[in-house]
């Protein structure tokens, strides 16, 4: 299994099209780059051949820290080509949890069928249908329920301990979220490096405890459209396991400025910058290009795509735009000595959208 934040080695297939055949021996000459979550960079480790044509790459645990990551690339060997590979990390589990979940339930399930099994087959390999071996079909039969009634018993205890503490370290530390009047955020994806992503419950608070060893953490929230986050953010667990930042264990994410109400077949289309980076709080996010064609009410009037101009400049990190709905436009964000743009995106049939989480070609 792939985890989020994990070291993983994943495979991938290079193929000789002029043979139409595997690339034998060929990871030497590849240039491997890794797609995460639509930002393209080389990859840290060299590929490794393994056999016919399949090859290994380790990609390391900060690679892992995405939603999904893409592995492609380039031979330099003529007719070769690089067969693409998504790998998308679970974030539901850590390592050790993996490990734990693994050992009671397969293990414990695996090892009594085993047992019963070869003990029967043994029985009518000696002597054939017998009183013998039909006791023994019988016993294995009540092998094999017991390993069956067991696999919820230990899947049960293991859910058990993975909902006391969401994480490997000492102490269940639990966290909230809530904005600048103290009302819970719901739906903040809180991240914490070399653990998975939780999401706020309605009242601001996560399923689970974070299990986590005294120390200073850097944490990274996502909130819905409507906050501004202001990333990242400090954590300090002190030496008993309290917290002492933020105040309680909740961290503030202020509103955004209000927008107008939206129109009948439009979307407010929101854009937060603190989540591209923890400096991107000034700036214009606009409309740069409209790709669909124009609207016309009935009596000929054209229909604005974008209502009430294309740009709008960030009020304390965050900005809209109200669309269209089924229109296609591209977007940009643009913050003092950077650029990130968001092309072709489709506006979807909802009031209210968040521009990173919009399908895009970057």
């Amino acid at each position: 299994m792939a985890l989020y934040g994990q070291a993983f080695i994943a495979h991938y297939v290079a193929w000789d099209v002029d043979n139409n055949a595997p690339a034998l021996a060929d990871a030497a000459n590849h240039t491997i780059r890794l797609v995460r979550d639509g930002a393209a960079a080389a990859a840290t480790n060299a590929p490794v051949d393994v056999e016919n044509g399949v090859c290994s790459l380790l990609l390391t645990a900060a690679e892992m820290t995405a939603e999904c990551v893409t592995i492609q690339g380039v031979s330099a060997t003529p007719d070769v080509v690089i067969l693409p590979l998504t790998v998308v990390p679970d974030a539901d589990y850590t390592k050790a949890r993996a490990e734990f979940l693994d050992a009671p339930v397969s293990g414990l399930a695996t090892s009594l069928a085993v047992t019963a099994i070869g003990n029967l087959v043994v029985a009518l390999m000696g002597d054939g249908w017998t009183d013998e071996t039909l006791v023994a079909l019988r016993a294995a039969q009540v092998t094999l329920q017991a390993a069956v009634d067991a696999v919820p018993t230990a899947a049960a205890n293991a859910a058990a301990v993975v909902a006391a503490a969401f994480g490997d370290g000492e102490f269940p530390v639990p966290l909230t979220v809530e904005d600048d009047s103290g009302d819970p955020v719901p739906a903040a994806r809180l991240t914490i490096p070399g653990l998975s992503v939780q999401s706020s419950e309605t009242d601001g608070t996560f399923a689970s405890a974070w299990g986590l060893d005294p120390g200073t953490y850097a944490v990274t929230i996502m909130a819905p459209a409507g906050y501004t986050p202001a990333n990242p953010y400090t954590l300090v667990v002190a030496a008993d396991g309290s917290v002492t930042t933020p105040t309680d264990g909740a961290f503030v994410v202020p509103k955004a400025a209000t927008p107008e109400p939206t129109p009948d077949g439009y979307c407010t289309v929101w854009c937060l910058a603190g989540t591209e980076g923890p400096d991107d709080t000034t700036g214009t996010f606009y409309v740069s290009e409209v790709f669909s064609p124009e609207v016309y009410d009935p009596d000929g009037t054209p229909v604005e795509i974008v209502r009430g101009g294309t740009s709008m400049a960030l009020v304390d990190g965050a900005a809209y735009r109200q669309v269209r709905q089924g229109a296609v436009v591209s977007f940009v964000l643009a913050t003092p000595g950077k650029q990130k743009t968001w092309t072709r995106v489709v506006i979807p049939e909802t009031a209210e959208a968040y521009v990173q989480n919009l399908v895009a070609e970057e």
